[in-house]
């Protein structure tokens, strides 16, 4: 799990030793769409916030990409991205 989806994210221990996953500085600028593989401008990044899987309903830390045509999210708990409408 080196690559934290294409790059976007990256993995730090914290204070209480155990890993946290932080949005990566030196992430690409544009990746590739999930469903479709055309380049995605990435517009905004969250990582480790408050979020409902919208897929399971399971409550968790998110990790959240903007894109300038669509957002996608990845849960702690579903290990695939998930489109939002």
């Amino acid at each position: 799990m080196s690559d934290l989806y294409l790059g976007l994210f990256r993995w730090q221990a914290g204070a209480d030793g155990r890993p946290h996953v932080l949005r990566h500085e030196a992430g690409p600028a544009v990746i590739p769409c999930p469903t479709t593989g055309r380049p995605l401008r990435v517009a905004t990044i969250d990582a480790n916030t408050a979020a409902i899987c919208p897929s399971c309903a399971t409550h968790g830390q998110g990790r959240f990409v903007s894109f300038d045509a669509r957002t996608v999210v990845r849960t702690a708990v579903l290990p695939r991205m998930v489109d939002l409408p």
